[in-house]
């Protein structure tokens, strides 16, 4: 698993088995406690980061 999937995750989510890259949400009090910043590492190697409400 990449490093952002740790115990202090809200949850993680496999998206594409073809692909097999990970969304690991944090929560992010900066924000909101029902918003969370996700960082979604793919299998080639990018990294993106998205705000989700969860």
């Amino acid at each position: 698993m990449s490093d952002c999937c740790k115990a202090e995750n809200v949850h993680l989510q496999t998206f594409s088995k073809e692909v097999e890259h990970a969304m690991c949400c944090h929560r992010d009090e900066l924000l909101s406690v029902a918003r969370s910043v996700c960082q979604c590492t793919h299998k080639l190697g990018t990294t993106n980061q998205l705000q989700v409400d969860i």
